[in-house]
């Protein structure tokens, strides 16, 4: 009995160790694969300590994945009949897709981080949280949807617009207003919870 406890401890060190030399390796070879390899342990260790929160968490990710991809395509259709032209999906609509879905889980990944440090006074917080930022990703892809097809229809001016009410803050108000696309300009939304949205603008050539 005392020789397969001892076994079995010896077992879990052998994993832990080659655990460790695989991190080193991978963190040293390919950083940004290092970092999704991280996300999935720390979800992994919140299963075994915070079973309710991982199907919950794991499910809205899920959901708001495939509403980034709906409001994508949603904003191109909007643009588009805005300017009364067909759309469709190309290859570089969907890098950029998958742009929004690497930026949405990296802000995840934060909650997750903070979460397993002191899981007990931060779930409280945690649906509150993921859900602006859910909506962020989702707002984000909408916007970029807009954006798509006036560059892929070749207009030269867009209209940062925002809510013009009393919530509108400072930021966003001074955001307000038209800029030429083919140079940087502020993109919607600017922080979480924001309502302020791209829109096109009629200038003849």
């Amino acid at each position: 009995m005392a020789s397969t406890i001892l076994l079995g401890k010896n077992q879990k060190i052998e994993t832990k160790r080659r655990l460790a030399i695989y991190a080193a390796l991978l963190k040293a070879l390919n950083p940004r694969a290092y970092e999704r390899w991280f996300a999935l342990q720390l979800r992994e260790e919140l299963l075994r300590r915070l079973p309710p929160y991982y199907e919950r968490g794991y499910e809205y990710e899920a959901k708001i994945e495939a509403a980034i991809l709906n409001a994508f395509y949603s904003g191109k259709l909007h643009a588009g009949n805005e300017m009364n032209l067909p759309v469709t999906l190309t290859v570089q609509n969907h890098e950029r897709i998958n742009l929004i879905r690497d930026e949405y889980e990296q802000d995840m990944d934060k909650i997750l981080r903070e979460l397993y440090v002191d899981p007990e006074p931060k779930m409280e917080r945690y649906e509150r949280r993921t859900e602006a930022v859910g909506q962020m990703g989702v707002w984000t892809a909408y916007n970029q949807g807009k954006l798509a097809t006036l560059q892929e229809q070749g207009q030269r001016f867009v209209r940062f617009r925002t809510a013009e009410d009393e919530l509108v803050c400072d930021e966003c108000r001074d955001a307000a207003g038209i800029y030429p696309i083919e140079f940087s300009f502020p993109m919607p939304p600017l922080h979480i919870n924001c309502r302020c949205e791209l829109e096109y603008v009629y200038r003849p050539r």
